[in-house]
């Protein structure tokens, strides 16, 4: 019933799909056909538009004559000729702008218009800003001939101010004479009153007081006007005339736009846009093919031979590498698979379990089960990461059987491996599922930057997550953990790898052959490990999540490269 019905849905499912394409055909040529007759239809009144465009271009040259004689003509008018023309261009303007009330839209104009009637609301927009330059020029002619004419009143009564000044003050020089005359003539009687020298002296004082108060005023009446004249500033006359076709262009923009749109339909559209960019798509396809080579080639052979010759990480060479089996025996050889299906945990009252509960398969009913919410509070960020967050934590008051496995992935087998006192194990945290320590020494996290390294750099692991025993650690793998001695050197797929004694060795090893890294079968970079006194641990087959150094998933493993440099 169950295959009947999935059956029933993909069939239905691919009939949907056929009957999606069959309406985005039959929508996409009704779309071309509208294109096409709108095409066709459009030609016509194209050659009408291309027509009057051409009228109207010849227009505007005839304007551009007549005006630019025109003003050479008034260059030397004079006030009156200037203002007449100013008053009858004021005019002519209004009696343009209000025939053109009703075609204030030229775009609307020129696709309801049919034959040649857009021209005359074009030529008549274009004359009315025609009009409107010849009067900006004429104002300038203007305000240089009101200056000229300023200057030459201003000049005319400087001159005459002058000649009354000098009329005055020769009067005043005659008085003065004659005074001196009557008192030569007159020593004594013209200072005795009552005589005619002495009446005579009086009357010319008298006049000579008026005659220097007249004086004074016309002087400094001279004076006024004499800078006023001094201090007049001719304006610059305007330039001489041409008419500014960018006003024009832009009353026929309209009209260039139309035409443009008309000489287009969408195949000749899509062509030209795609014409465009066919160069710079080949450009960017050939990018694509050869710039990952170009790439894996410079890693290969410049950078992964540098960094085999560079010193190995040696993070606590002081530290233990000691790992047992949970019954506490020495693991020996190492050689062997630490993982099964299923793990079963003896829990005593001395100690607490912290478990993934996707990897609780079976726990006693009695005890104390609580939710610990991180597994290490001094590494928040690390166990919210690595998925360690929301662990069940069991507390038994007598020993306990506990059997944990992994109850969601059919692929990961459970390693336990216990971890004593004094030995240290560099492990990636997205393995730990589980941890068995003594509540009053729970696990101890420690972190090693290791910035210098060209190792780092290249498999992008710049931080090391050390654990610290005594505690029994719960791991997870695809198909299996195992665990082997390092001895003199080792050598095994980066991205199988989970973990490794603190006080080995570490290193990478560029990979045997370059075809599978170039093909992407195998990663860039191998890691070798080497110290007697340690073991590596990995899983049997990576994870196809899992990302080969460097040379892994690209742009989609970002934010695998980034957890791996902070060693999650």
């Amino acid at each position: 019933m169950r295959q009947l019905l999935h059956a029933l849905l993909k069939w239905v499912g691919q009939r949907l799909v056929w009957f999606v394409l069959i309406v985005a055909i039959l929508m996409a040529g009704a779309y071309l056909k509208e294109q096409f007759d709108e095409f066709h239809a459009s030609q016509s009144h194209l050659g009408d538009l291309k027509v009057g465009q051409q009228v109207i271009e010849n227009h505007v040259r005839s304007m551009e004559q007549a005006l630019t004689a025109r003003a050479r003509e008034f260059e030397k008018a004079s006030l009156g000729k200037l203002d007449g023309r100013i008053a009858g261009i004021d005019q002519a303007i209004g009696e343009k702008s209000a025939a053109q009330q009703g075609a204030s839209n030229l775009p609307l104009l020129l696709k309801l218009a049919t034959g040649s009637s857009f021209i005359d609301p074009f030529k008549r927009d274009i004359e009315i800003k025609v009009l409107m330059q010849e009067r900006d020029y004429l104002v300038g002619l203007r305000a240089v001939t009101l200056a000229l004419v300023d200057r030459d009143r201003g000049v005319t009564e400087l001159e005459r101010l002058r000649r009354v000044h000098a009329a005055i003050y020769g009067g005043l020089k005659d008085n003065e004479f004659s005074r001196d005359q009557v008192r030569s003539s007159h020593p004594v009687a013209g200072f005795v009153p009552g005589t005619v020298p002495h009446g005579l002296l009086v009357q010319l004082a008298l006049a000579h007081a008026s005659l220097t108060a007249q004086n004074l005023a016309a002087y400094e009446a001279y004076e006024r006007q004499r800078m006023a004249v001094a201090l007049f500033k001719m304006p610059h006359p305007p330039p001489a005339f041409r008419l500014q076709y960018e006003q024009i262009r832009e009353t026929l923009a309209p009209l260039d736009a139309r035409i443009k749109a008309l000489e287009k339909n969408t195949v000749a559209v899509l062509w030209e846009s795609a014409a465009g960019v066919v160069q710079a798509a080949l450009w960017i396809l050939v990018s694509l093919i050869l710039l990952p080579v170009a790439i894996k080639v410079f890693f290969y052979f410049v950078l992964a031979p540098l960094a085999a010759r560079r010193p190995p990480v040696h993070l606590l060479p002081g530290a233990s590498g000691m790992l047992e089996s949970p019954a506490g025996v020495n693991i020996g050889s190492g050689n062997a698979s630490a993982s099964a299906v299923s793990q079963t945990l003896r829990v005593g009252p001395g100690h607490e379990l912290l478990i993934d509960p996707a990897y609780l398969q079976s726990a006693p009913i009695a005890g104390a089960k609580v939710t610990k919410w991180l597994l290490d509070w001094s590494h928040p960020l690390t166990s919210l990461a690595a998925g360690l967050v929301a662990l069940t934590r069991i507390r038994v008051a007598v020993p306990e059987s506990i059997v944990i496995s992994a109850t969601v992935d059919p692929l990961s087998e459970v390693g336990v491996l216990a971890l004593p006192a004094g030995s240290a194990l560099v492990l990636q945290p997205r393995s730990l599922v589980g941890v068995l320590q003594p509540r009053d020494q729970p696990l101890r996290i420690t972190s090693h930057w290791r910035l210098g390294t060209l190792h780092g750099w290249l498999t992008l692991q710049l931080r090391y997550l050390v654990l610290h025993g005594p505690a029994t650690l719960i791991i997870k793998g695809c198909r299996g953990v195992r665990v082997e001695r390092a001895g003199d050197a080792r050598r095994i797929n980066q991205a199988a790898t989970l973990g490794f004694s603190a006080n080995l060795q570490y290193s990478t090893t560029r990979a045997a052959t370059f075809f599978p890294y170039l093909t992407g079968k195998q990663g860039l970079l191998d890691d070798s490990f080497a110290g007697a006194q340690g073991y590596y641990v990995y899983e049997e087959m990576p994870h196809a999540g899992a990302k080969a150094g460097v040379g892994g998933r690209g742009l989609e493993g970002i934010s695998d490269a980034v957890l791996k440099m902070f060693g999650i």
